[in-house]
């Protein structure tokens, strides 16, 4: 969203000389949907960091 706002509405508003504002509805919708994707990335890396911490040290308990 934000993206698109800085490119392609910036340049045809350049050409046409009028301001376009954003839709902050999409705005908000966008930032609920990274916010979603940037917890469910750290549970995923959480979850990964748990499953090899707990794979080696069954592995070094083996050894010993």
């Amino acid at each position: 969203m934000l993206l698109e706002y800085a490119t392609f509405s910036a340049k045809n508003m350049i050409t046409f000389e009028k301001v376009n504002m954003p839709y902050f509805d999409l705005l908000i919708a966008g930032a609920a949907i990274s916010f979603f994707g940037l917890i469910l990335g750290k549970g995923i890396l959480l979850l990964k960091r748990k499953l090899r911490l707990k794979r080696d040290t069954a592995v070094s308990e083996r050894k010993i």
